[in-house]
């Protein structure tokens, strides 16, 4: 009887750490590749609007128009995330910045070299694009927007991910509680269960 205990205890055993492991490995790539996803989101959206902004303030920029430059940079207030922008003419030279008025002793970044997207720690993404007018650079912008968006869908997939792995192993639990101290005997080929054992419905082998 120990022999059969013994047996189907490690067999249960196995099987649930079998399955809790693939389902954590599961998981850990599910998080992974969302993690990736969202942030490629953002920085594709961030870029798109970086570029909008560099056409709409190309004429500004040519004809040396910084209130015109100024107002456009202004529509960023509908942008929540975007806490700082600012404009270089060709030359690398600050032209327009977002918000107007800055602090005193706020540093503004030199002239990026090139576009591209940087994320700065957890809490910052820079985004800068050069801006081309008929083959010749007129200006770059440059846009730092805050993380806390992006930060609360990662969160959010984060406990997504332990509720997908929390339960699992809970039922998983409660499964190998309920049948743990099942004993199982064979007899004339019925299998029953042993005089210890309780609640086991009897079933015939196959032939």
């Amino acid at each position: 009887m120990r022999f059969y205990r013994t047996i189907n205890a490690k067999l249960t055993l196995l099987t649930a750490v079998a399955a809790g492991v693939a389902l954590s490995l599961s998981c850990i790539a599910f998080f992974v590749n969302n993690v990736q996803m969202i942030r490629a989101a953002k920085v594709r959206e961030l870029t798109t609007l970086a570029t909008i902004l560099g056409d709409n303030t190309t004429a500004a920029v040519e004809f040396n128009n910084t209130k015109t430059a100024t107002e456009l940079l202004a529509s960023l207030r509908k942008q929540p995330a975007i806490e700082f922008a600012c404009l270089y003419d060709a030359h690398g030279k600050l032209f327009a910045t977002y918000p107007a008025e800055l602090p005193e002793g706020f540093f503004v970044p030199p002239a990026p070299s090139k576009s591209g997207a940087t994320f700065v720690g957890s809490d910052r993404l820079d985004i800068s694009e050069m801006v081309v007018s008929g083959g010749d650079k007129v200006s770059t912008i440059y846009l730092r927007a805050g993380m806390r968006e992006l930060q609360k869908q990662i969160a959010d997939f984060v406990w997504i991910t332990l509720v997908m792995l929390a339960f699992p192993w809970r039922s998983r639990q409660s499964w190998h509680g309920d049948f743990s101290d099942l004993s199982l005997c064979r007899s004339h080929g019925w299998l029953t269960p042993c005089s210890e054992s309780r609640g086991m419905t009897i079933t015939r082998f196959a032939s």
